[in-house]
Parts: structure tokens; C-alpha cells; sequence
């Protein structure tokens, strides 16, 4: 998904050092997409039950910030575009939830041959001790959470299978083993009662589904706009969760992908570095 974090020899090397000084020279110089301050989420305190519609009311117990994507330059497939998101965040104590906001022209939820699915997702270092690359991680492990349109068109519909025919999972890098891809998957279809997935990287094409699915979270299009939720114990028994603690400071990034313009994999809008969070 996040993917970025080169190890190849040749041109992907240096097409990676290029992207990064390109990246240096706009932050420099104020460059296109970038502000002069890093922005900071704030996961406030709420009483409410954190809830994943995400039009329910706990949402407005804390002030979204704004965030600046752009296109994936990092590895190919390269691709996505310079848009903006709105995030907030919310704890109880107990759980923890975010809320995404982005305006899609189209709603994509159904993958065929011409067409992909749209997505949204949020990654985070899994240990504090620790900052990885913030595309797909590496040296250290990334925990994402990835929300697919598609997923949630077959619950919506009431679908008992979702089908992952084809193409494959648009977060994934092309896999090489379909056997590591159908991981989990019977007779081409998965199982599955939310539209979130619970992931897990160490660097590039290291991405993997986790066996444990703590994530639960719902998207829903309205008025031209996705505006999707993803909950989760704060704790988990997971050594591939990110853990969560009140009044501990933590990084996130954030990627988008929109159907309609053929993302998928690498292809998508992403934040360029880590964003500093306090819960």
C-alpha cells in the first residue's frame, strides 16, 4: 500500500533519490502541495461511544485539520494526484477512531477489467521506539489500516462473498506468489464482515494481511464526498497492532485511492512524511 521504500538496484534506486530531492527542494521553497508548518491531529477525549458510522454525532467532539496529498512519485506504479483530506480523531479510553473525509466526483465501489475501486488508508509505526520510512516502513514494522469501496459496496448490498477475482487487492504491489496473495482466501472469494483490513509491512513488497483483524470501520458517499471511519481497541494482543496510550505522541500518514482515475497498488494520493499525532 504505502509503498515507496526502495532495496533494488538500478533505476529504482535512483529514481528514488530523485524523488527525495525533489521532495527537499519543495519544502524548501514552499513548493506545490506543501505547507510552511506540519499540521498536528489531536485525538481528543470523548465520553461517547466511538462509534463506525460516520455520521453519528461522537465525530463532532473534536475539530478536523486538513492534510495535503500528492502523487505517489516513490515507486512505481507512480500515480495520484494533489488533493486535500480532512481527519479527526477521537478516544474513550477504550477505543480509538478517525474519521477521513475526501470529495470523489464518482463513487467507486465495483472492480472489473476498466474499472478499480476507490480506498482510503492510514498507517502508523508500530513501535514508538522506532521511525520507519513512511512509505510501507522498513527498517522498522508499519501497522495499516485499509478501508476499500468494493468491500463496502458487497456489505451494503448485503453480498455474503466479496470477490477478489480480479484485479488483486489494489493495496497490493503486484504479488508475485498468487499463493501469498490468496493467503486466506477459499475458491477466489474472502470472508468477511468489514470493509477495513488490519496490514502489516516491514519495507516494500513486504505487505501482508494480518491473521488477527482488529479494525472494524464503515465509508459512506454522500453529497460528492467520502467520509469514512476506523475503529479499534486502543490495546490490543496483537505484536503487529500499534498500541495506543492517552497523552503519548505517535506519527500517521494517509493515502487515498480514486477508482475513476485507474488507481490502484502504488498508483494513489499520499502524505509525503509523517504527521505528528497526540492522544
Amino acid at each position: 500500500m504505502f509503498i515507496g521504500w526502495m532495496s533494488h538496484k538500478g533505476g529504482y534506486e535512483v529514481r528514488y533519490v530523485q524523488i527525495w530531492i525533489f521532495v527537499l527542494l519543495s519544502l524548501a521553497l514552499g513548493g506545490r502541495g506543501h505547507s510552511q508548518s506540519s499540521p498536528l491531529l489531536k485525538v481528543t477525549h470523548t465520553e461517547k461511544d466511538i462509534t463506525i458510522d460516520p455520521f453519528n454525532e461522537v465525530w463532532n467532539d473534536t475539530s478536523p485539520i486538513t492534510i495535503e496529498l500528492n502523487d505517489q512519485e516513490i515507486a512505481e506504479p507512480f500515480g495520484g494526484k494533489h488533493m486535500t483530506i480532512e481527519v479527526r480523531g477521537v478516544h474513550n479510553g477504550k477505543s480509538i477512531g478517525f474519521l477521513m473525509e475526501w470529495a470523489d466526483s464518482t463513487k467507486d465501489t465495483k472492480v472489473t477489467g476498466e474499472a478499480f475501486t476507490d480506498g482510503g488508508a492510514l498507517q502508523f509505526p508500530i513501535s514508538r521506539e522506532e521511525e520507519p520510512d513512511p512509505f510501507m516502513g522498513g527498517p522498522g514494522l508499519v501497522n495499516i489500516w485499509f478501508w476499500r469501496a468494493d468491500w463496502q459496496g458487497d456489505l451494503d448490498e448485503g453480498t455474503k462473498y466479496l470477490d477478489t477475482k480480479y484485479p488483486p487487492y489494489p493495496g497490493y504491489y503486484f504479488p508475485q506468489d498468487e499463493q501469498v496473495f490468496l493467503k486466506g482466501i477459499k475458491g477466489g472469494k474472502l470472508i468477511g464482515k468489514t470493509p477495513v483490513e488490519d496490514l502489516v509491512a516491514q519495507g516494500f513488497g513486504t505487505l501482508e494481511r494480518q491473521e488477527q483483524q482488529d479494525i472494524d470501520g464503515k465509508g459512506i458517499y454522500s453529497n460528492g464526498k467520502w467520509r469514512v471511519a476506523f475503529v479499534r481497541s486502543m490495546v490490543t494482543k496483537d505484536q503487529f497492532d500499534t498500541q495506543f496510550m492517552p497523552g503519548i505522541d505517535y506519527k500517521i500518514t494517509f493515502a487515498v485511492w480514486d477508482g475513476s482515475d485507474k488507481n490502484r497498488d502504488g498508483q494513489k494520493s499520499v502524505s509525503l512524511d509523517w504527521i505528528d499525532m497526540k492522544i
